[in-house]
């Protein structure tokens, strides 16, 4: 095979990839993302705890980023639109995709936390202490976004970094360590410690309620930690390397060929904003009734109510015979 047919051949499974399996990803993940959100406000039980509202604001932000992140993806790379060639939708992309990114991670990080820390002790988990440690993360991620809005730009037709330090930064901090490091070996560590101690509490005298939610949402949780893990680590590894060590004065089909393993895993990176509903719906049998519950009992129940409410206030116009 020539090298222009392999360097074809990698491109084209590049751009099919993104579109077919991008836009599966991003049709499930919304639909799954809208679907946590009613389950999750619409229940009582859920309402009240502090996990579910970080799980709740992490649904959001997962919606949020595969609307402004993936979309433009598959625009750009699937069909060559590419709107981040304006320099001010590069910036406002790039800074986008690490506040939904580094949020999304943040609240998973503290719901897994709070999970463990309310089984022993029930006063450090509370919705007020939630809503403020919210509230502060998006501060504090709003304010390391504004070097992305500085230093990306859109170079010869290519949204990228145009500052050498930013760059050592992005490449040797940000990725590996905000992304990668810190946030999985949190979500691992006291994911796992939750877990266990749901299971040893259960054998204890306690409101048979309470037992039964979190050792529901210890499990809903460890195993979404999992599948970050997993859908992550490859594409920081494959991110670091390329901006690392790739360069596109290597070989032109070594280079094809390392853009085409980039595409793959940052769709399968995309796939851990797209799961959590369908990891907690396969995970935890409660959760599958619940959602059955909210869709059919609840709110099917209240369209047919306003549906026929509708239809049983409609005037009938009087007709008189002459």
């Amino acid at each position: 095979m020539s090298n222009s047919s392999s360097i074809f051949s990698y491109q084209w499974i590049s751009q099919s990839m993104t579109i077919y399996f991008g836009f599966f990803t991003l049709i499930t993940g919304f639909f799954g993302g809208l679907l946590n959100i009613l389950v999750f406000t619409t229940l009582k039980t859920f309402r009240s705890t502090p996990c579910v509202f970080y799980l709740t604001t992490a649904s959001a932000v997962d919606v949020a980023q595969l609307l402004t992140s993936l979309l433009i993806r598959i625009l750009s790379y699937g069909f060559y639109i590419d709107p981040t060639r304006v320099s001010w939708f590069c910036k406002l992309r790039m800074f986008t995709v690490q506040y939904s990114a580094l949020i999304s991670l943040t609240c998973m990080s503290l719901a897994i936390v709070d999970q463990f820390v309310s089984m022993i002790h029930q006063r450090l988990s509370s919705l007020q202490l939630a809503h403020r440690h919210v509230f502060i993360s998006c501060i504090i991620v709003l304010i390391h976004g504004i070097p992305f809005l500085l230093y990306f730009d859109s170079v010869d037709g290519l949204c990228q970094i145009v500052d050498s330090s930013f760059a050592k930064y992005f490449s040797f901090f940000y990725l590996p360590f905000l992304l990668g490091f810190l946030p999985l070996i949190i979500m691992i560590t006291f994911a796992s410690l939750a877990f266990f101690t749901s299971r040893t509490h259960a054998n204890r005298n306690r409101h048979i309620e309470v037992s039964s939610r979190n050792r529901q949402l210890s499990a809903m949780v460890l195993v979404q930690a999992i599948f970050i893990v997993l859908l992550t680590v490859p594409y920081l590894i494959v991110t670091i390397y390329a901006l690392t060590v790739d360069s596109p004065q290597q070989d032109p089909v070594l280079h094809a060929r390392n853009n085409m393993i980039q595409s793959v895993t940052i769709l399968f990176y995309y796939e851990s904003y797209a799961t959590p509903f369908y990891v907690f719906y396969a995970v935890s049998r409660r959760f599958r009734k619940q959602v059955g519950y909210v869709l059919f009992d609840i709110h099917f129940k209240r369209f047919q109510q306003a549906t026929n409410n509708l239809n049983n206030n409609q005037v009938v116009p009087n007709t008189e015979i002459d």
